[in-house]
């Protein structure tokens, strides 16, 4: 396909470009970086997602669609849209095309593993993710594609609202079914855990809890993300993420090629979605971080063991 030939997704179909056009205001005293800036925020904080926005409609079908969806006009995508992402980058959610222009980018990263997700889910332009020092510089792509914070693997995260929509929740809820029927588990695990080994239980139980908790980190993982920052040039070790839905890190690793490669992360998520068990729990989804409280009940859990 030549360059003159490759088209990106239709105006409007990219879940970001649904919600500037839905929450844009023409009358604002804001600039349009301005406002894109603020909703791209918004969006990225947003608790629940219509799913209609993962559909990727083709436009035929958009009448059957309903109220959560609708096309742009001409003008809101001159003026909101068009500026927000040049045509490659739209092109890169929804393409075949790739450009190879790093040396030790080609070594660590084989497209074939990727098949045709390779466009979007290999960003390897320097002039756009570029983002320099800092051991959170990664953060930046979600400036550029927020929509990579949504989940993928849509089923986990698919709720009945209110009012009977469906949506796409960014995080998992202990009250969602999905959840619910875990504890029932993870409740029998740990009950398991501690009559197979008293003395671990006795003496280093949060350290239990978390690996026996690894199947709920799981559920409310919605995406993991391989990061080629300073270190990973500086060792040779890329760096793995496993990130809820408001991009809070559940755990992360770094890949020795020795004992790993992006094509067993690849692998792995894709077949089982499991998570390396030699993985690093953050400190915020441990026993005692919020989101560990939050996420494993232990109040209700343990009641019984």
């Amino acid at each position: 396909m030549s360059e003159s030939e490759k088209t990106g997704p239709a105006w409007g179909e990219l879940p970001i470009e649904q919600y500037f056009i839905q929450n844009w205001s023409f009358s604002s005293t804001k600039t349009p970086n301005q406002q894109r800036s603020r909703l791209v925020t918004e969006f990225l904080n947003l608790n629940t997602l219509p799913f209609k926005w993962f559909k990727m409609p083709d436009l035929k079908d958009l009448p059957a669609q309903g109220t959560g969806f609708r096309l742009p006009t001409t003008e809101e995508i001159d003026i909101i849209l068009r500026p927000y992402r040049c045509e490659n980058l739209r092109c890169a959610l929804n393409s075949d095309q790739r450009v190879k222009d790093d040396t030790q980018m080609e070594e660590w990263i084989d497209t074939e593993k990727f098949g045709e997700e390779a466009e979007w889910a290999v960003l390897d332009s320097e002039d756009l993710f570029n983002f320099g020092p800092g051991s959170e510089s990664w953060r930046q792509i979600y400036d550029i594609i927020p929509e990579l914070a949504g989940p993928l693997l849509l089923q986990p995260f698919q709720v009945r609202s209110g009012d009977g929509e469906c949506v796409v929740k960014r995080v998992p809820g202990p009250g969602d079914d999905i959840l619910k029927n875990m504890y029932i588990y993870f409740k029998r695990d740990l009950a398991t855990a501690k009559e197979d080994d008293p003395a671990a239980w006795l003496h280093e139980r949060d350290s239990v809890i978390e690996s026996t908790g690894m199947a709920l980190q799981k559920v409310v993982t919605s995406t993991y993300m391989v990061a080629a920052d300073q270190e990973a040039f500086q060792t040779g070790k890329l760096l793995v993420l496993y990130l809820d839905g408001f991009r809070r890190v559940i755990r992360e690793v770094r890949i020795d090629d020795e004992l790993d490669d992006i094509g067993s992360i690849v692998g792995s998520w894709t077949e089982t979605s499991d998570l390396p068990d030699y993985s690093i729990l953050s400190e915020r989804y441990r026993v005692n971080g919020d989101l560990g409280r939050e996420l494993y009940q232990l109040i209700e859990v343990l009641a019984d063991l």
